[in-house]
């Protein structure tokens, strides 16, 4: 099967394959405890995502999402996003009519609060202001950990508090379980009160 280039318009990459949560489901690792022995822990060039971007003349979106990885565990995230905030602005000054908004999906709760105010501000200084992050946050404080294993509910908050104070377009996506299904509503009502763009569910099984 063959894709035409020119009709691609989103990037999906996976830049990382590390990751500070154990989530049952996730592939990384052995349903929770211990990760993956067969599992290759590094980090993507940045110059290479740029590279590929580059060759899609239509693309519109970067996506930093991984399978096996978390985008904010990525070893060159500052410099990925400098290059895309840079490339965006030589479209500018060139006077092309493109621009490429960066995506990416984290569980929320690695780095410090200032990292995150300072990813607020440079995502806040792009020429359309669309460079977002979505949180994945299953629940509150007693039950986010049930699935995202490892993370901490109020640093992740912090870190999403800073992000937004900062000019950040934050999403909320939250999975549905039996043990976190009747936070929902309290979910979203903070989500609101922080200041979250969008609050989205996805429906599971489990």
């Amino acid at each position: 099967m063959y894709i035409n280039a020119d009709k691609v318009t989103m990037l999906h990459v996976e830049p990382t394959s590390k990751c500070n949560a154990s989530c049952p489901g996730c592939p990384r690792n052995n349903y929770g405890f211990g990760v993956n022995t067969n599992l290759i822990l590094q980090d993507l060039d940045p110059d290479i995502i740029i590279a590929e971007a580059n060759k899609l003349t239509n693309l519109k979106v970067i996506h930093l999402c991984g399978n096996v990885g978390d985008a904010i565990a990525y070893k060159y995230l500052n410099k990925a996003v400098d290059k895309v905030v840079a490339q965006n602005e030589f479209f500018r000054i060139i006077k092309e009519n493109k621009h490429w908004t960066l995506s990416m999906a984290t569980n929320g709760s690695l780095r410090s609060t200032k990292w995150w105010q300072e990813l607020g501000k440079k995502c806040n200084l792009n020429l359309f202001k669309s460079h977002r992050i979505q949180f994945g946050i299953d629940g509150l404080e007693d039950t986010n950990h049930i699935y995202r294993q490892a993370t901490n509910f109020n640093k992740i908050i912090d870190n999403a508090k800073a992000f937004i104070d900062a000019g950040g377009d934050a999403r909320w996506k939250f999975i549905i379980f039996k043990h976190n299904e009747h936070q929902v509503l309290d979910a979203r009502t903070l989500a609101n009160k922080m200041g979250f763009k969008l609050f989205e569910t996805v429906v599971t099984n489990r």
